[in-house]
């Protein structure tokens, strides 16, 4: 795969031939391949930093992410690993309930380029916004999420285990496909937690 500081072999050929064709006499034919180039050269450089949670873009760096998210009024750190933590948590409300669930939020990099979005459930304050909460409320959620993915992703590509609301006992990993990315729900019954990951996927598959 191209780094994305330096341009990509098949956009630099197309940026040369736009030079090419713009500097000869304008025509139907000229006119028309210049379109074609055009298009092929944006959805070329749109597979190489695809968007993913909250507007960030596989493959950006870290600086990039931290102010993306700081314009956003949501403040990133750099954790012991070099990879970014949430400062504070990030609450998202989940279909069914009054009161969001407080999620850590981790962003993973590969030699400084955006691969993975992790949201983690904050289990301490989780217990002090819902004391009553354990493991069958965390899955009754977990299924309420897995619902509201699917409506926006389809049908899952991966369902591990038994993940319905009644489950108490093993783990539930179900998986979506995006716009070249893969989105993974799990959540923990034996151990309550919620876990979402936005994963990038290799354009070399």
């Amino acid at each position: 795969m191209a780094s994305l500081a330096t341009p990509h072999p098949i956009t630099k050929s197309l940026a040369q031939r736009l030079t090419h064709i713009q500097s000869a006499k304008a025509g139907p034919v000229r006119i028309a391949i210049l379109a074609l180039i055009t298009t092929l050269a944006l959805a070329t450089t749109t597979a190489h930093a695809q968007a993913t949670w909250q507007g960030l873009q596989f493959g950006e760096t870290r600086d990039e992410a931290k102010a993306q998210l700081a314009s956003q009024s949501f403040a990133m750190e750099v954790s012991q690993d070099g990879m970014l933590q949430s400062v504070a948590d990030y609450d998202l409300y989940l279909p069914g309930f009054i009161h969001p669930f407080p999620f850590k939020v981790n962003l993973r990099f590969v030699n400084n380029h955006l691969t993975n979005v992790d949201l983690a459930i904050d289990a301490v304050a989780m217990r002090s916004n819902f004391p009553e909460v354990g493991a069958g409320s965390l899955s009754f959620a977990g299924s309420h999420l897995a619902q509201t993915l699917a409506a926006k992703y389809g049908h899952p590509v991966f369902r591990d285990f038994d993940c319905s609301a009644t489950n108490q006992n093993s783990d539930c990993i179900v998986t979506w496909r995006g716009d070249n990315q893969a989105i993974s729900l799990t959540w923990f019954n034996a151990r309550p937690g919620i876990q979402l990951r936005y994963q990038m996927i290799s354009p070399e598959l």
